[in-house]
């Protein structure tokens, strides 16, 4: 008989989706997920037909995923929001059934002890067991490993999507120089892009055959378009692209700017990787710390900084053509890691070694 699992997560984003289809439909693994949103507010994502059995939980269906979780032989939990996941989690610990906690790296907030204080409260099941954590990212796990000690199991289980599309839209990349940067993320504060924003007003007199897209929207967008109105001409704002549309900008683009002051994750650097571009992102940022090597695929540079960015944008700027072709090639090779497939043996080997050690 299949594993029973049950993943209790906030909502269907694509990428969330894309490997709980493929779980699915691996034959590995009998997968439920419950969402507790249907969407957010901030995301405007086209919803493709869910390919995994999944269940949209509210007031009225709460006894369905009680009763699904009760009946699993492991329950994976991405977060503690609303209280009935509290609830949930907690109901699963004192009956000795087996779980674990899937997240992003903890202290996001920038709360401080007030937030490990919070955490410590509503996850008081983790902090009295050895149950398994599973860390989205080398950061993430250490950053766990740091506040809930080491004796338990930890899984580097990061976000995976089916990048494919960001490879096939973009040839091989030939010698040559950089000349288009590409932004593609929300344009709010977290996500630096200001500091990407200020370098760029440095750079641009200095480089006129310089040019950077924008895809993506938010609040510092009109602020953004004051600030770079000067050099409109080679600056363009694309507004917010839904997900299959996304491998053309990467397509046009020499290099990915990822400035994110913190990301726990950030999709968009595989995502960039995989289209061939190497890729300027912060030391705040799971996915560089996993996936650039600085001077080989992309640059890390001091998140929250405008001059380490700008540093970084000199040095892509400045690369020889021979050079970027060779960078270009091993963002590839490192993307081909993080494929949709490893993610789903990476997945069931986090899910077998979970129930072992919750046998």
């Amino acid at each position: 008989m299949l594993p029973r699992v049950v993943v209790v997560t906030n909502y269907p984003s694509p990428y969330q989706v894309e490997l709980f289809d493929a779980l699915s439909q691996s034959g590995q693994v009998d997968l439920q997920v419950c969402y507790t949103h249907l969407c957010l507010h901030d995301r405007y994502w086209k919803q493709s037909p869910l390919q995994h059995a999944s269940h949209i939980v509210n007031d009225a269906n709460l006894d369905v995923a009680f009763q699904k979780l009760k009946q699993c032989d492991l329950a994976v939990f991405t977060h503690y929001r609303p209280s009935w996941v509290a609830d949930a989690l907690r109901q699963r610990h004192r009956a000795g059934q087996a779980w674990c906690f899937w997240g992003e790296r903890p202290g996001a907030s920038g709360w401080g002890w007030l937030g490990r204080w919070r955490r410590k409260w509503h996850l008081n099941a983790l902090h009295c067991s050895r149950r398994p954590i599973w860390g989205i990212g080398e950061w993430a796990v250490d950053a766990w490993q740091a506040e809930f000690g080491p004796e338990r199991p930890y899984f580097n289980v990061p976000y995976f999507s089916n990048l494919d599309r960001f490879t096939a839209a973009s040839p091989a990349r030939e010698p040559r120089k950089v000349k288009r940067l590409l932004y593609s993320g929300s344009l709010i504060p977290r996500k630096g892009v200001d500091l990407l924003a200020a370098a760029c007003v440095r750079l641009l007199p200095r480089y006129p055959e310089l040019a950077i897209d924008w895809v993506g929207t938010g609040s510092c967008e009109p602020a953004l378009k004051k600030q770079l109105a000067a050099f409109s001409n080679r600056v363009h704002f694309h507004g917010f692209q839904q997900w299959d549309d996304l491998p053309r900008f990467y397509a046009q683009a020499d290099v990915l700017c990822a400035p994110s002051r913190y990301d726990g994750w950030a999709m968009v650097v595989p995502e960039g990787l995989a289209a061939g571009l190497p890729v300027i992102a912060t030391d705040r940022m799971g996915a560089a710390i996993d996936l650039i090597e600085s001077g080989q695929n992309g640059w890390i540079v001091q998140a929250g900084s405008a001059r380490a960015m700008e540093e970084g944008l000199q040095a892509a700027i400045n690369v020889d053509s021979e050079t970027y072709a060779a960078m270009s090639s091993r963002a590839r090779d490192i993307a081909n890691t993080h494929s949709l497939m490893t993610g789903v043996e990476r997945w069931l080997a986090a899910m077998h070694a979970s129930l072992k050690a919750n046998a």
